[in-house]
C-alpha cells in the first residue's frame, strides 16, 4: 500500500483548472445582467423554462413564439435593455 505524498485535495477548488469560478460556469455576459431570481421570474411570465430565458440572453437561437414571449416578459419585467436589438424596431 502507497501512502500519497499530499493530501487529497476533496474541495471544490480542485475543479477550477479550465472551468473559472466554478460558481459562474462560465456564464457569459449576457446572462450576466440579470441575477437568477430575475431571470426565473421572466421564465413563468414567459411560460418557459429558465434555461430557454438563458439561451436567449446568450444570443442562441430560439423559436419564433418563445422569442416572442420572452421579449414581452423582458418589457413587462423592466428589463428593456436585455432584449436583442434586431427586435427594438
Amino acid at each position: 500500500m502507497t501512502v500519497p505524498t499530499r493530501p487529497v485535495d476533496y474541495s471544490w477548488n480542485r475543479f477550477r483548472g479550465d472551468f473559472g469560478n466554478v460558481g459562474d460556469m462560465g456564464d457569459s455576459t449576457a446572462t450576466q445582467q440579470l441575477t437568477a431570481h430575475e431571470m426565473r421570474t421572466v421564465a413563468v411570465k414567459a411560460l418557459c423554462d429558465d434555461r430557454s430565458v438563458r439561451k436567449y440572453l446568450d444570443g442562441k437561437p430560439v423559436r419564433d413564439l418563445l422569442r416572442m414571449r420572452i421579449e414581452r416578459a423582458l418589457r413587462e419585467c423592466g428589463f428593456e435593455a436585455a432584449v436583442r436589438a434586431e427586435a427594438v424596431s
